[in-house]
């Protein structure tokens, strides 16, 4: 299961988890992998619940708000979790959440350019 932020809040630091089973707020049903690349069936999958990704990180880290659209690399070092997608006038976009925190991005999210 998972257990919410403010039951378990990320410390920024490399400790060993502290997970308890009273803390669980949400329970994991089933896994699936989405193959890479195949976006119908990454926006179906979200649809259902959250999917967890792998990221490139090197550019996010300094991302504050907006959407996204700057060059990725495939030095996959980081997870995050996709929650959603959505579209404004100009771009369609993913909805990232991080595990820093509120601090960073939009309210601890990003939105991420689909292409």
């Amino acid at each position: 299961g998972m257990a919410s932020n403010q039951s378990y809040p990320f410390k920024g630091s490399n400790q060993n988890c502290k997970y308890s089973q009273a803390q669980k707020i949400v329970k994991v049903g089933r896994c699936a992998r989405v193959p890479g690349g195949v976006y119908l069936k990454l926006i179906s999958a979200v649809i259902q619940q959250p999917v967890s990704v792998a990221v490139s990180s090197e550019k996010f880290m300094l991302y504050e708000r907006g959407i996204f659209d700057g060059d990725c690399n495939h030095d996959l070092d980081r997870g995050m979790l996709l929650v959603g997608y959505g579209a404004d006038e100009e771009h369609e976009f993913w909805i990232l959440k991080n595990s820093l925190g509120v601090s960073w991005g939009e309210k601890g999210y990003m939105r991420l350019k689909r292409t």
